[in-house]
């Protein structure tokens, strides 16, 4: 008899207790999938909360500035420096932030102005009102008790009702421009042969104080499209304020028109006192008083004739500029209309 000797085969322990080969192997590669997918799954929370709370970041700024926002905080940026997609988004979120605040102080600007607009109102007509109502008074009561001083008196009484009329006048044409209410009729017509119309009304106007008008330019044609009635808004508008502010004892107002490329010019001079260099780029903003607007002659300093002569000069699609050369200069240009089209 034969015996054979052979090894007892190996049996691994797996899970506790010994197995074949065979399922210990399948039983292991089991495993150590587990292992892998569990390995895979915390890195994938972890590389998703990562992603998360960097996408949230952002977010979260934008949720605090909108917040701050709507609390009436618009000086505060949002404060987010990453450089990434939502860069741009934040950016923009500054940038409204910043163009709100200042509409913001540009509306509260506004507001003040209007609130000192109506106190200049209320003193504006008070000082005529009053005379009207005293020399009104003064004829009934008997103190203009011949007809000489009855018509002084009324002719006084007048004046100062004027006075009021063109205040009045002035804040309806400013209110029309406000509410986009201030067509415009455009005719042809030659700047040079308007410019000098109205110089010589002013002209007689100025004589009863020692003042002139002297016009100057080059005896051409001066072909522009313009509403006639506005533009002589503007002309009045600038010699009011010259008669208010110059501050000479004989004023010489200089008109001069010109061509220059395609652009019909008109120079507006006086001979007093210019205006402060500080106060220049002001001249032409709503509102706007320098500090001798109360202190004027006639106490009509509402702030909205320089105003109004921008905006009907830039309506007809000119340019307005003021400087100082020996007194205020107002320089307007108006598109010029060509001549075969005037004709």
């Amino acid at each position: 008899m034969t015996l054979i000797a052979m090894p007892q085969p190996v049996m691994p322990e797996v899970l506790g207790r010994p197995r074949p080969q065979t399922e210990a192997v399948v039983l292991s590669l089991f495993l150590s999938g587990l292992v892998v997918i569990g390995m895979i799954v915390l890195l994938s929370l972890l590389l998703a909360r990562t992603q998360i709370r960097r996408i949230m970041r952002p977010v979260n700024a934008l949720t605090q500035a909108a917040r701050r926002v709507e609390a009436g905080d618009l000086s505060t940026p949002v404060g987010y420096g990453g450089q990434d997609e939502f860069s741009a988004v934040c950016a923009a979120f500054d940038h409204m932030q910043e163009h709100l605040r200042q509409e913001r102080e540009k509306s509260a600007s506004y507001e003040k102005a209007r609130t000192d607009l109506v106190a200049g109102i209320s003193h504006d007509l008070r000082t005529p009102l009053t005379s009207v109502k005293g020399y009104i008074k003064g004829m009934r009561d008997g103190v203009a008790n011949t007809p000489e001083k009855r018509e002084q008196y009324l002719d006084v009484a007048y004046r100062k009702a004027c006075d009021m009329e063109r205040l009045l006048q002035r804040l309806f044409y400013f209110s029309r421009m406000e509410t986009g209410n201030l067509p415009l009729n455009l005719v042809s017509t030659d700047l040079g042969e308007f410019v000098a119309r109205f110089a010589r009304e002013t002209q007689e106007e100025l004589a009863e104080t020692g003042g002139k008008v002297v016009l100057r330019g080059a005896p051409a044609a001066h072909p522009v499209r313009m509403d006639r009635e506005q533009m002589y808004r503007v002309l009045t508008n600038l010699k009011e304020n010259a008669l208010r502010y110059a501050g000479a004892e004989e004023l010489v107002l200089t008109l001069t028109v010109w061509r220059q490329g395609d652009r019909e010019c008109l120079r507006f001079a006086d001979n007093g006192r210019g205006v402060s260099p500080e106060q220049l780029p002001h001249l032409f903003e709503q509102f706007w008083r320098g500090d001798s607007a109360r202190s004027s002659k006639g106490g009509e300093g509402s702030g909205l004739g320089l105003y109004i002569v921008q905006y009907i000069v830039q309506a007809h699609g000119g340019t307005v500029q003021a400087k100082n050369d020996g007194g205020l200069v107002i320089e307007l240009a108006l598109p010029c209309e060509e001549e075969e089209e005037h004709e």
